[in-house]
């Protein structure tokens, strides 16, 4: 092994080992993900508020990508919800210009931790996560949602929740799923049988926690 494939390898251990031992006893974690360029005035960051902080009064953490904008909204909603207790929201930021090395991180975190490598950030999300909601977002949003699906259809990861918010932002996508890509048999219903859309926050916070199905 070269000498930059060593430490490569010393790289990523090292971001996975700082991610143990901060994450170690965290557990009923919801990962949430949305854009960082929709800010107070825009609806969705509201939902985002209301859904971190119901989910901080009904016992669970969350874990955000940790950045601006949606995941500043959840942050913020979270710790309004978690007041009585100590819990506070975790944070998981690439260093890219745009948000995390331009110093945009989400106020109001426990803990952020600063990733080079996209692979460390994607396992530490599919490991502690019990479930994912998906508030409107570009292709960093995206990636996360597929990460996710495909995940549980090669059964690297246990089936896990997965609530959309916004049928109206999400419904194309959704009808291509079952549609298009379903019709040509490329993937299967049960593929996609742990993913739910809704605009009702206590309906989503009941199916990403387990407690119901929509």
């Amino acid at each position: 092994m070269d000498s930059y494939s060593v430490a490569l390898h010393e790289e990523i251990m090292g971001e996975l080992r700082t991610c143990w031992d901060v994450l170690s006893g965290r557990e009923s974690m919801i990962a949430l993900f949305g854009s960082s360029m929709l800010g107070p005035s825009d609806p969705y960051y509201e939902k985002a508020e209301k859904i971190a902080f119901t989910l901080a009064e009904a016992g669970f953490g969350i874990i955000t990508g940790g950045g601006i904008g949606l995941m500043a909204a959840a942050n913020g909603g979270f710790m309004k919800g978690s007041a009585r207790s100590e819990r506070k929201p975790f944070g998981l930021c690439l260093k890219f210009p745009e948000e995390s090395s331009s110093g945009k991180s989400s106020p109001n975190l426990s803990k952020v931790l600063y990733l080079k490598h996209v692979l460390v950030r994607k396992w530490i999300f599919l490991k502690y996560s019990k479930g994912a909601v998906f508030l409107p977002g570009g292709l960093g949003t995206l990636d996360e949602l597929f990460e996710f699906l495909t995940m549980v259809q090669i059964k690297k990861i246990n089936p896990i929740p997965l609530v959309l918010i916004g049928r109206s932002y999400w419904q194309d996508l959704r009808n291509w799923l079952e549609k298009n890509v379903s019709h040509y048999k490329t993937i299967s219903p049960e593929d996609l049988s742990q993913l739910r859309s809704t605009d009702d926050i206590q309906e989503a916070v009941a199916w990403v926690t387990g407690a119901s199905e929509l």
